[in-house]
């Protein structure tokens, strides 16, 4: 993703993950799933499906921040938003 800076806001509760891309322009891409018994892995999966939407790779991000329950899990995230 040339010339666009990119970054990852993802939300891991209970019952659903949900991701979200954002650039200067707004809203790039976003994924929502289940969360399941791993939901971790439900994030990374929301997360991986919203970069493949822009054709862009984690490498493009240049900063992610999580929030929700499972925010603490989230060893790739440059912060985290408290309830």
């Amino acid at each position: 993703m040339a010339g666009k800076k990119l970054y990852a806001g993802i939300d891991i509760g209970s019952l659903s993950a949900e991701a979200v891309l954002l650039s200067d322009n707004g809203l790039e891409a976003y994924s929502i799933s289940k969360t399941g018994a791993n939901p971790v892995q439900a994030a990374r999966m929301c997360l991986a499906e919203a970069l493949d939407k822009l054709g862009a790779r984690m490498e493009d991000l240049a900063g992610i921040v999580a929030t929700g329950y499972g925010r603490l899990r989230g060893r790739q995230c440059h912060g985290f938003c408290h309830e």
